[in-house]
């Protein structure tokens, strides 16, 4: 009877570690230990698309929650397509017993402009040199020039099929991709001239160069950072408040590790051309542990930079 008793004892005792080990009781719900691990495969990399994927989970399934829509899907990979320099928060949901969930942000790189964009006077003060470097995406450029009172910033604001404000006039479309010089005649009078360069590949897709020769500083009170988190697993989630000057162009966040460097010579984490983004969420390479800088590298419509503050967070250890 003594060796019934003392069998039995174990085999509770054994279902009693299974139970632990394969279960967590969480308030009244039961969550198993499966782990959906969203990630992003190549966001920034493609203009056009972004690979994502998760921990496959049998007998579940998934669905994707963006756009203020869902889908299901049949896989744990799949491709979101995209427009140049889109940037989009997606939520994953896996039913199975219970659901799960979990959320990350993709986005696609940004079409590439000219480099390099100088505007020099030329022979006589009616004459402009203009001179820059096509992007290995070009299809075509379209040269404007804005005439502004003299002491006036130009501006331009262009609409989803990249029609520029008004008072920039085309002079002249590059169809060559070996041309990358030009001469403006202008006449003398009490204007300033300005140059931009729109740059169009193969899809139609765009993007304008920023404004070269203008020594206007950058507005540097419009972007600070509101909250860093400190204690979740496996991310950092960064909030900031939005760009408001009307100057925006890009801005880069970059994240270091490292106390003793910049943080802009260490791991760029995005790009992006849309200054009303106001978060991210890191779960590139993190280590327990580890603090980590974070700042934006921003540039005005001018080419001026500006550097944030530094602000630091980490994941739970």
């Amino acid at each position: 009877m003594r060796r019934y008793f003392i069998i039995l004892s174990i085999l509770f005792l054994l279902l009693s570690c299974m139970d632990e080990n394969l279960f967590i009781n969480n308030d009244t719900d039961i969550v198993s230990t499966y782990v959906v691990g969203l990630k992003s495969l190549n966001s920034g990399e493609n203009k056009s698309s972004v690979d994502i994927s998760w921990t496959k989970l049998d007998d579940a399934i998934y669905s994707l929650v963006f756009d203020n829509s869902e889908i299901v899907v049949d896989t744990n990979i799949t491709t979101l397509e995209m427009n140049p320099g889109e940037f989009k928060k997606v939520v994953l949901k896996v039913e199975s017993d219970i659901l799960y969930t979990d959320s990350i942000i993709v986005f696609t790189k940004l079409v590439e402009s000219v480099s390099n964009f100088l505007v020099s006077p030329f022979s006589s003060p009616t004459r402009y040199e203009l001179s820059w470097q096509n992007s290995a995406e070009f299809e075509n450029n379209i040269i404007f020039r804005a005439n502004v009172e003299e002491g006036e910033f130009p501006y331009f604001s262009f609409d989803d099929y990249g029609a520029i404000s008004s008072y920039w006039d085309t002079i002249r479309i590059v169809e060559n991709n070996t041309e990358q010089t030009y001469i403006d005649t202008v006449n003398l009078s009490t204007f300033d001239y300005y140059y931009v360069i729109k740059t169009i590949d193969e899809n139609n897709n765009f993007r304008f160069s920023s404004i070269p020769n203008i020594n206007t500083p950058i507005q540097n009170s419009s972007l600070e950072f509101i909250n860093v988190s400190d204690n979740l697993f496996n991310r950092i989630e960064l909030e900031w408040n939005t760009y408001s000057e009307d100057d925006f162009y890009e801005m880069e966040l970059w994240r270091s590790s490292d106390f003793d460097s910049p943080v802009d010579v260490g791991t760029l984490l995005g790009e992006f051309s849309d200054p009303t983004i106001e978060f991210y969420f890191d779960i590139d390479n993190l280590v327990g542990g580890i603090v980590y800088n974070y700042q934006f590298k921003i540039t005005n419509i001018y080419g001026q930079i500006y550097l944030s503050e530094v602000t630091s967070g980490r994941v739970h250890p």
